[in-house]
């Protein structure tokens, strides 16, 4: 029975006792003639004792209770005040930008760096397109570092970038994109994986279906190359559960960022789907590549202006038993905090 039941049968018995008490003493019999208690005297005098310890006690519980109720409806006041809050930041429109470098000792990679610093050497640093095929230009960057351009770039197409000369790098360039998954409650990422309409381990994803026209960069000053991905989400593509429906949810929340291109694919399963000899070479070399390939930053972009900057040193990569690659991280509760992963460079 509840704690309710019992603090009004108290009450009623109490009220009972005072009645009968008064009735008793109306009728004098708690003193004898000569002036001593009777049985009905002390008995009534441990009854007042008992009945004071009991309004006491039934005092403390309904301060108790009315401070429970009151903390009940300042925690649904700030619920109420959070869901008006929600609904003004709605996420709405999702986009991403990132750098992800590349690893150093990849061959094609090597390679790349040195066909672009042979472009350097050739232009003296100078600042101008690096070529230009048909409308696509991959240019260098009007910033500056000791008088010569940051950064070189290129695009899928270009003569800096031939299929024949750079097989992997073109399928990583022309297929490599990331998806967006959020878990309101972080998960031990072992046990992350993504199946549309189910949400044992994530409460919101967005993905990009189809790549976007994706970057090639050559940094000058630190001699790395990095891909460079815009990514503007459809939303037909959103899976949601309904629990992550604010830029506010995201406080305190588990990000994920899944790769869909370059999965560490096993050798032996390729096999077994009669896929030829050299298609399996280059998808296990791309696997490779994308599996040694670290995000630098990461810049999130929401309908309702608001952006999420944050530095790939605060990201964690993970490779599952089943091939698939993501890089997670658990967000900060504050602004502040969020303001502190912000990416330098």
């Amino acid at each position: 029975m509840s704690s309710d039941f019992w603090i009004s049968t108290i009450k009623f018995s109490l009220s009972v006792l005072t009645g009968v008490l008064g009735i008793l003493g109306v009728m004098n019999i708690f003193k004898s003639p000569s002036n001593k208690l009777t049985f009905w005297g002390k008995l009534a005098i441990w009854i007042i004792i008992l009945s004071t310890l009991a309004s006491f006690f039934i005092g403390y519980l309904d301060g108790k209770k009315s401070d429970e109720e009151q903390k009940e409806l300042i925690s649904s006041n700030k619920n109420l005040i959070r869901e008006i809050e929600k609904s003004k930041h709605p996420i709405g429109d999702v986009s991403l930008m990132s750098w992800s470098e590349l690893p150093d000792d990849d061959k094609e990679v090597i390679n790349f760096k040195k066909d672009i610093e042979k472009y350097i050497a050739k232009t003296h640093g100078q600042s101008g397109d690096l070529f230009t095929f048909k409308k696509n230009k991959a240019i260098s960057s009007n910033s500056s570092y000791k008088g010569s351009p940051l950064n070189y770039e290129v695009q899928v197409g270009s003569p800096y970038l031939s299929v024949k000369k750079f097989p992997i790098l073109n399928s990583l360039l022309s297929t490599y994109s990331l998806g967006i998954c959020i878990k309101a409650d972080a998960i031990d990422p072992k046990k992350f994986y993504v199946v549309h309409g189910r949400f044992d381990t994530y409460d919101w994803c967005a993905f990009d279906m189809i790549p976007q026209e994706n970057t090639l960069s050559y940094d000058v000053r630190t001699k790395k190359v990095n891909i460079i991905t815009s990514i503007k989400y459809n939303k037909i593509f959103f899976s949601t559960n309904g629990r992550i429906t604010s830029t506010i949810d995201l406080y305190g929340s588990q990000l994920f960022l899944v790769s869909s291109s370059g999965v560490d694919i096993n050798k032996e399963t390729l096999k077994a789907l009669d896929i030829p000899d050299d298609q399996i070479s280059k998808m296990l070399l791309v696997g490779s590549l994308k599996k040694n390939t670290y995000i630098r930053t990461v810049i999130m972009s929401f309908s309702n202006g608001q952006k999420i900057n944050i530095s790939g040193e605060y990201f964690k990569k993970y490779v599952s038993l089943q091939g698939g690659i993501f890089d997670y991280i658990t967000l900060p509760k504050t602004d502040k905090e969020i303001e502190k992963l912000r990416s330098t460079f």
